[in-house]
């Protein structure tokens, strides 16, 4: 092993000083980075991910979307997406319009209604506008659409909800999320 014996800065983000509400959400994000990366284990992809972020951040600000944006990329990249294509119990391929699914947080999922357990407990309802953003966002590798995306109260929440269950099921999401979300 090497000794690490100094370290420097090559990018400041000075604007990231200024903006505390953006400086809160790079936190949330590179805590979440940090948490989910395995330890030395190089990742090209998340690395520059990371850059890329933390950029954009400094240069334009955050916004819920913009979070969310990043969580879902994050997952995508890592291989730990959410499954929007099939059903995550019967693997069938689910219709791009399907107002017959719901979201199983245990299975990690879209479940079809034939697999739906009833109660349908740990399924949440699903909107189509916020699947349809969610698939979008997974396949889009420049946060700006994230931005661009007018979300209406209910779609964040909705979004806000099924994200926030999916990171707190499946990877122990800690408390800097919900902090940085409150904050914008």
């Amino acid at each position: 092993l090497h000794i690490l014996k100094e370290c420097c800065a090559t990018e400041f983000r000075e604007h990231l000083r200024e903006d505390w509400k953006s400086a809160a959400c790079a936190s949330y994000l590179c805590d979440l980075l940090n948490r989910l990366s395995p330890e030395g284990v190089p990742h090209p992809e998340v690395y520059g991910f990371a850059g890329q972020i933390l950029d954009f951040l400094s240069a334009k600000g955050c916004s819920p979307t913009v979070v969310h944006w990043a969580e879902t990329r994050l997952l995508r990249l890592l291989g730990l997406a959410p499954r929007l294509d099939a059903c995550a119990a019967c693997g069938r391929s689910l219709p791009k319009a399907s107002a017959s699914v719901g979201f199983s947080v245990p299975r990690g999922g879209l479940i079809c209604r034939e697999c739906q357990p009833v109660p349908a407990h740990g399924v949440l309802f699903m909107p189509e506008d916020v699947l349809a953003m969610i698939r979008r966002w997974q396949e889009t590798s420049s946060p700006t659409i994230a931005l661009r995306t007018t979300c209406t109260a209910d779609q964040r929440v909705a979004m806000e909800r099924l994200l926030g269950a999916f990171l707190d099921y499946h990877l122990e999401s800690s408390r800097a999320r919900t902090i940085a979300l409150e904050l914008l």
